[in-house]
């Protein structure tokens, strides 16, 4: 068969063998079926795969609700977590207050019973103090009747002034030995 066309001022001739043609028909109708077959299966995976994805859609509206609770639980964490931190904070500048404080208190303890130590010694040598003072005011005691007596007695009167002055003499020194143990005893 011989097929003439004319196309722009040309004319072209084709010239079909039927032997040659049915080998062409039977490849493109092979072809067209495998191509139907194939689209079928592609069709057939869409069809698939859009229910699935109809059947995902409450998941995913589901996951998207989680989604945005994990952000919100996130962001809670977070500000919680920095709130903890600072009362890690607070917690550890209270503690080193806290230690301070101890220091300060064993230091203070450490004062208190050197304190009382001295003050036992002080109270141990004020004791001394109080029997020399009471025995200096027994001695005193007892000159003052003795210089009574003389100064009752018909002895001269000149004797007498003597034995005053000499008691007073001797009683600023009995004073003035017991301001120097007080003093001592203070410096100590």
């Amino acid at each position: 068969m011989l097929i003439t066309w004319v196309k722009e001022w040309r004319t072209d001739r084709i010239t079909l063998d039927a032997s040659e043609d049915q080998c062409d028909i039977a490849r493109l109708e092979d072809f067209i079926s495998r191509s139907v077959q194939i689209m079928k299966t592609i069709e057939a995976r869409s069809v698939t795969k859009s229910e699935a994805l109809y059947s995902l859609g409450p998941q995913l509206e589901n996951l998207s609700a989680v989604t945005r609770d994990h952000d919100e639980v996130i962001e809670r964490a977070k500000t919680m977590e920095n709130k903890l931190q600072d009362e890690i904070a607070a917690l550890r500048v209270e503690h080193v207050s806290y230690l301070e404080r101890i220091k300060d208190k064993a230091e203070l303890e450490a004062e208190s019973s050197r304190l009382m130590a001295s003050n036992s010694v002080l109270e141990l040598e004020c004791s001394k103090l109080k029997k020399g003072k009471d025995a200096a005011t027994v001695e005193l005691v007892g000159k003052p009747s003795q210089l009574r007596s003389l100064l009752t007695s018909p002895q001269l009167p000149s004797l007498t002034l003597g034995v005053l002055a000499e008691a007073r003499t001797w009683a600023q020194a009995v004073v003035e030995a017991t301001e120097v143990r007080t003093k001592a005893a203070e410096k100590a």
